[in-house]
């Protein structure tokens, strides 16, 4: 179980015009602060395995090193039935999940459900400080 987890907001001075340029110029980034937002809004629900699949694609595209780390668990969540031997076991040895091949995951399994959503928090930590580089690198912030 976990606690009331606090998200520490940084006040910064917006400039309108970067802003602007932001909404109307760069959709990829704009697309993937959507996604952030709905994997935000999933893990205060106690959506789990929704917030994987919405942090899953903020990162998807990008070569993070650990962004790999979570294309089963996204796969696991995402799928009916989960067929693949590889797949079956890195869920097993790195996320503690034990299924077997043609099963699928049941994400209301108690046990289940504190695995997700120990790794929806740090998929969670790792899309935000991703999409706080990518403001700055792209001078939004």
């Amino acid at each position: 179980s976990f606690g009331i987890d606090a998200v520490l907001v940084k006040a910064y001075d917006l400039d309108l015009q970067k802003v602007m340029n932001l909404i109307k110029q760069d959709s990829m980034l704009n697309q993937k602060l959507a996604h952030a937002k709905e994997g935000i809004r999933a893990l205060y629900d106690n959506d789990f395995a929704t917030s994987i699949r919405e942090f899953w694609i903020v990162i998807e595209e990008e070569n993070l090193a650990l962004s790999k780390k979570y294309d089963n668990l996204r796969h696991a969540v995402n799928h009916k039935i989960i067929d693949g031997s590889d797949a079956i076991a890195d869920l097993n040895e790195n996320f503690g999940i034990s299924i077997e091949v043609g099963e699928y995951l049941n994400i209301n399994d108690p046990q289940v459900q504190d695995i997700l959503e120990k790794n929806a928090r740090e998929m969670q930590k790792l899309v935000l400080n991703y999409l706080n580089s990518e403001l700055y690198s792209n001078s939004f912030i």
